[in-house]
Formats: structure tokens, C-alpha cells, sequence
């Protein structure tokens, strides 16, 4: 295989290729948007209806680039200008903005254009309640919890943490591990903070992004929703060694004042919430205690070490599935969209004899950009002082590399998909 795999093409091939994705998330329906010209796609979600959590996400220039060329608009409740508390104009310094989304609105808006009838080639078909019990990563098939079967050219699995089609691809033993944190997270509506004026006073409904730091916390906020809402995520430390855990194990932590689970949708207490950042200034416990039960989410920040190989026989993991990141350098979702590109890069003009080296060559060309945004997420957020974190078995980060904050930003957010990147960074491709 070439060092710098280039993207396949074949004239001769007219048939389409048949694809299953198994994870309707932000990952997934990228998948399925940039595939639909040249492919049919079907997406199984195993929840009842196609939904987020009521969370925001970042997605970042390299990724935003990505979506807004095929369609997306991320930026429909904002007035396109956005500035940065951390003092970094995101459009001016990579020319298309630092989009700061309501999770469910930035589902709606991918799967809009993944489903578009008038779209280019074939709508994808997303298929709800459909639970994915195991996979064939040979045969490109999954089986469902009611028995069915469905069969492709080729198996992405986008299914996150708790992957099936991983367990197919790579082993049994490649899980997550609490990373020594949890994280409370929610959503905050603008006439609440308005009401009580130590908190207005702050104007973060008017910034792109703050952070304010405690000992071993943090509380992070962007507003979302052209300002209608703050998203903010508290961050605290647990009491657990870094040990591998069961994905489902809850655990008692010591700055908390309640249990976290390793599940998004595990409900917080905002009087225990308030409590466990009782230290902070009095407006910020104030803007804490505005959370409503209904909507705050409490739960474990997991960590996931490289692994050394995402594709096996016609089947590949992408997104969390393949290389979770901690939310420190909020790259998690972008990180997903750029597998998404590099899928449709190397499959594009691929028969299903050619899906299995496609896919090699998406591994090469992903694997170490991928394994970086794991590495600066995790020094960058759990660890202060060099030496402090464990060894992982794969890694591409230099241990004495210096970490400027705007040289890494700079390097995520000058990216123009795989093709582009491979003739830049050839450095960054692996053998």
C-alpha cells in the first residue's frame, strides 16, 4: 500500500455500493450525507426516534467546512460573527466560523440533507428501534435484536462508546476508562439568567466561549441558539484511579455529592450540582442553580487509548467507536465529520472487490491526525504537570512538544479533507 494512499477511481464501475451504518448520531448521518451520492445508505439508530440529548456541541472550523459543502447551515440562528473569549477569531484565522450548536439542531440540519429527496443520488434510509445486537466485520452484516439481518458492501459502525461493530473489528478489550472526571451538563435559557443580575453582569450569553477554574473543576459555557440559550458543562474530579472499569459501573466521587454513570442520559441533581461547586464565586453557584432537573445530565468523562487497527475484512469504526476524545479541546463531534469526509474521499468510484484496501487507506490517512486530537485532549485537560498521565500504547504526541494553545488550534483548523492533507502532511500518514 502507498505511504500516501490517493483517493481510487474507477471508470468502469457503474454499480452503487450498498452500505449499513450502525449509529444515527452526528457521526453517522455524516456518514450517510457525504456517501448518498455514490452509494445507498442505511443508518440503524437503535433508539425509538431519531433525537440528542439536550446538550451543545462545538463544531469546529475543520468540520464546519466539511458540513457547510454539503449543505449544512450551522450558523441559521446566529448573525455569522462570532467572537471568542480565548481571544481567537475563528473566521478570520481559518476562514468559516467556530459554530457553537444545539446538539438536536445540528442533528435535524444533517439528517435534513441526508434524507433530502432532491439531494444528490440516493436519499439515506434511517431505520429507528433498530438495536444492533452483533456484527460480521467479513460479511459487512449486523444482526437486530428481533432477529433481522442486514447485509452491505461495507459495515460502518458509528455507534459510540459501547460499540457492537467494534467488538467485531477490534476485540472484546477495547474499552473506555474513566478518566478521573465526571461532568455535569445543560442548557440554560436566557430569560433565567437575565433574572437575577450577578449573573447577567457576567455577559455570557454574550461570549463565544469561558471557562472558569477551581481546584480539580471547571465550568465551561458557550451560548447557543443565537443566545436564547447558555450550554455549560461542569467539570469535577472523581474519586477513582485511572483502572479499567465497566462502561456501566456508577461510581461514588469525592467532589461530588451524588453518583455518575458512564451513560449520557443519566439524570443530575442541581442542588447536588451546586454543592459540589460550592468553592466557586457566589454568581457562578447562582448560574449553576438554574438548571432544571428535567433537562441536567450528570456523568463520567471516559477515556479511550488508541488502538491499532479500526478495519477489519469490510467493516470500519469511526467517530467514538474508533477514537473517543476527552471534551477538552472540543473535537469530538469534528473529529467524527472528518472520518465521514475521508470515507467518501476513498470510497468514491470503489466497487465492493475494493472496499477492504478503500478502507485500509482511510485507517492511514486518519489514524494519527485522530489519535493526536485523544492525546492534546487528554494532556491538555487531566494532567499538569509532564509525567502525571499514564503511558498509552499507541501515540503520536511528542512528549516535550511545547502546548500553544493557538498552534493547536491552528492545526485542527487547517484542514480541507483527506485529499488536501495527505499532500501537505505526509508526515502524518502512516507506512
Amino acid at each position: 500500500m502507498a505511504a500516501n494512499p490517493a483517493p481510487t477511481t474507477n471508470g468502469n464501475h457503474n454499480r452503487r455500493l450498498q452500505v449499513v451504518i450502525v449509529g444515527g448520531g452526528l457521526g453517522g448521518l455524516s456518514v450517510g450525507l457525504l456517501l448518498r451520492e455514490f452509494a445507498d445508505v442505511t443508518i440503524l439508530e437503535s433508539a425509538a426516534i431519531l433525537s440528542e440529548i439536550g446538550a451543545a456541541v462545538q463544531i469546529a472550523p475543520n468540520s464546519h467546512r466539511i458540513l457547510k459543502a454539503h449543505g449544512c447551515d450551522l450558523m441559521v440562528d446566529g448573525d455569522g460573527n462570532l467572537t471568542s473569549a480565548l481571544k481567537v477569531d475563528a473566521k478570520e484565522m481559518s476562514g468559516i466560523e467556530w459554530a457553537q450548536c444545539h446538539r438536536g439542531d445540528l442533528q435535524t440540519e444533517i439528517y435534513k440533507h441526508a434524507v433530502d429527496p432532491n439531494g444528490p443520488g440516493t436519499p439515506c434510509k434511517v431505520i429507528c428501534g433498530a438495536r444492533v445486537t452483533s456484527a460480521d466485520a467479513e460479511n459487512a452484516s449486523v444482526t437486530l435484536a428481533n432477529g433481522d439481518v442486514y447485509h452491505g458492501d461495507l459495515l460502518i459502525g458509528a455507534d459510540g462508546l459501547r460499540s457492537v461493530v467494534r467488538r467485531a473489528v477490534v476485540s472484546e478489550d477495547a474499552k473506555s476508562t474513566p478518566s478521573g472526571y465526571s461532568a455535569y451538563r445543560g442548557l440554560l435559557r436566557a430569560e433565567k439568567i437575565r433574572s437575577i443580575p450577578e449573573v447577567e453582569k457576567m455577559k455570557l450569553l454574550e461570549e463565544q466561549l469561558a471557562i472558569v477554574y477551581g481546584k480539580d473543576q471547571r465550568i465551561i459555557t458557550y451560548a447557543t441558539r443565537g443566545g436564547s440559550v447558555l450550554n455549560f458543562a461542569a467539570m469535577i474530579r472523581q474519586s477513582i484511579s485511572y483502572v479499567e472499569r465497566s462502561p456501566l459501573m456508577a461510581t461514588a466521587d469525592s467532589e461530588m455529592n451524588e453518583i455518575s454513570e458512564a451513560r449520557w442520559t443519566a439524570p443530575g441533581s442541581t442542588a447536588a450540582l451546586v454543592k459540589s461547586f460550592s468553592s466557586f464565586p457566589k454568581a457562578w453557584q447562582d448560574l449553576l442553580s438554574l438548571s432544571e432537573e428535567d433537562e441536567l445530565r450528570v456523568y463520567q468523562l471516559r477515556d479511550q487509548f488508541a488502538m491499532d487497527h479500526w478495519v477489519k475484512g469490510r467493516a470500519i469504526i469511526i467517530g467514538d467507536a474508533a477514537h473517543a476524545c476527552l471534551p477538552y479541546q472540543g473535537q469530538g463531534a469534528s473529529q467524527a465529520v472528518e472520518d465521514a469526509e475521508a470515507l467518501a474521499t476513498y470510497l468514491r468510484g470503489v466497487g465492493p472487490e475494493g472496499v477492504h484496501d478503500a478502507l485500509i487507506k482511510v485507517f492511514k490517512v486518519r489514524y494519527k491526525r485522530a489519535t493526536y486530537a485523544q492525546e492534546i485532549s487528554r494532556k491538555t485537560g487531566l494532567y499538569k504537570h509532564k509525567g502525571d498521565e499514564p503511558e498509552p500504547p499507541y501515540k503520536v504526541l511528542d512528549p516535550n512538544e511545547p502546548i500553544d494553545k493557538a498552534g493547536i488550534l491552528a492545526f485542527f483548523w487547517d484542514y480541507h479533507g483527506a485529499a488536501d492533507w495527505v499532500k501537505r502532511k505526509p508526515e502524518w500518514i502512516l507506512e
